[in-house]
């Protein structure tokens, strides 16, 4: 099984980047071989005028990702990732290491919405 999870770098000792349609990167994490099997550079997202939820959630789900987890997910973003059914884990840990840790031990909060306002 597949997760994403947003960081700001591309290795297991990057933070989580909080931002999901602008996030800097997706690292693709294979969950059964402890793995990252993938970098997604988020580059067209960055700096989008719109679309950023909505675009990221297409490249999460072009991925084959079942879940992801970031720090917050806008109202596109999620309405995306829920039209894909991938689930959306909302986490607060740092290192993209411990957010593997804190999903394998079960303790991320699952969620079914958007947790911030959209931009304008």
């Amino acid at each position: 099984m597949k997760i994403a999870i947003t960081s700001t770098g591309t290795e297991m000792n990057s933070d989580l980047d909080p931002r999901f349609g602008r996030a800097q990167y997706f690292i693709i994490y294979d969950i059964e071989n402890n793995k990252i099997v993938e970098v997604i550079n988020n580059n067209s997202n960055l700096n989008a005028s719109g679309g950023a939820g909505t675009s990221a959630a297409q490249v999460i789900a072009d991925n084959d990702a079942t879940t992801v987890i970031s720090g917050n997910f806008g109202p596109n973003a999620s309405k995306g990732l829920l039209a894909f059914g991938i689930k959306m884990y909302q986490s607060d840990v740092q290192k993209i290491e411990e957010v593997v840790a804190a999903y394998q031990a079960g303790t991320l909060v699952e969620i079914s919405g958007a947790t911030v306002a959209g931009h304008q």
